[in-house]
């Protein structure tokens, strides 16, 4: 193969290199501009996972977590230190039985946990995990973009479920008592944005190239193919350069995921919503690769017919 880059022109060599770099950053630009920045796109990506058992369980850990912590005003752990406590009880409106029902909540934490797991699997659910995820999604742009006002004073962003703590409350109560809940967080796939910096990063050079960089490897891949002295030869390298470059996209895919599921105290969540959102770049490489191995073997095959074709000739002289 060296041999047959050796035979190219400049001209082609140079397109190879430039098609080699710009297929996979061109791929995960369009991906950024297309899915990561567009919340409609996102938001209908993740609209499944609310019927995820999986992902039902976590949060209604996490809504069970909330209410016992309010109604028992204790303060609550993240992965970004405690959480903001609201002031004031919701059952001080009940006088003198206020104080003995928020000695007995902390008693009843199985039957509320009971409770939120069949809450969640309910299309009120289904309704407030996209209205969250939709919210969610505008600050997680926002940190992105570098406005570090999104970022909570814990220092996290994440998905916020405070909009269904209310109904859980009537769902409880069956709306009998006047018991309003105070403003507080319901933090779900919460992650330090310390852990965000190479994201800010990728994401600030890349999304502005979603529409440049696909066109910079068309052009090159015909530059490459125009100017070439072996077509067979310059196949077999740019299939050889766009497959390894779609192994990398596939493997930065994995080691992203990886790394947001560390940084996350809720693993299934935050990968299930990352395993969605990546779906259309992962099944994007994954096609790119096989096209690219098909091109790679073509170009193979057109290098061997040219051989053989040469050995026939040198053979008859």
């Amino acid at each position: 193969m060296i041999e047959g880059m050796q035979q190219q022109s400049l001209a082609a060599r140079i397109a190879i290199g430039v098609a080699a770099v710009a297929l996979p950053l061109g791929m995960v630009a369009a991906w950024i501009d297309g899915y990561v920045a567009d919340t409609d796109r996102y938001v209908d990506a993740v609209a499944p996972l609310a019927d995820d058992p999986e992902v039902q369980n976590a949060v209604a850990d996490a809504l069970a977590g909330a209410t016992i912590a309010v109604f028992s005003e204790q303060a609550r752990e993240t992965v970004c230190g405690e959480s903001a406590q609201a002031s004031g009880n919701p059952l001080d409106g009940l006088g003198g039985l206020g104080g003995l029902a928020s000695a007995l909540v902390p008693l009843a934490e199985g039957p509320i946990r009971a409770g939120l797991g069949e809450i969640v699997r309910t299309p009120t659910f289904a309704k407030a995990w996209g209205s969250a995820n939709r919210s969610g999604h505008e600050q997680l742009l926002g940190v992105l973009d570098g406005d570090d006002s999104r970022v909570d004073e814990n220092g996290c962003v994440s998905l916020d479920l405070s909009t269904v703590l209310q109904e859980v409350t009537d769902s409880m109560t069956g709306g009998a008592l006047p018991i309003e809940m105070p403003d507080v967080d319901v933090p779900v796939a919460m992650v330090d944005v310390g852990d965000l910096s190479a994201a800010r990063t990728g994401y600030s050079v890349l999304k502005p190239l979603g529409v440049v960089l696909p066109l910079v490897w068309v052009v090159a891949v015909a530059v490459a193919l125009v100017t070439s002295r072996r077509r067979g030869w310059t196949l077999v390298a740019l299939g050889a350069a766009s497959a390894a470059g779609m192994l990398g996209v596939l493997g930065l895919a994995g080691w992203v995921r990886s790394d947001l599921i560390g940084a996350s105290a809720d693993a299934y969540v935050t990968g299930a919503i990352w395993d969605a959102v990546s779906s259309p770049l992962r099944t994007g490489a994954v096609v790119g690769l096989v096209i690219s191995l098909v091109a790679a073997v073509a170009g193979g095959w057109l290098v061997w017919r040219s051989a053989a074709a040469e050995g026939e000739t040198a053979a008859a002289r």
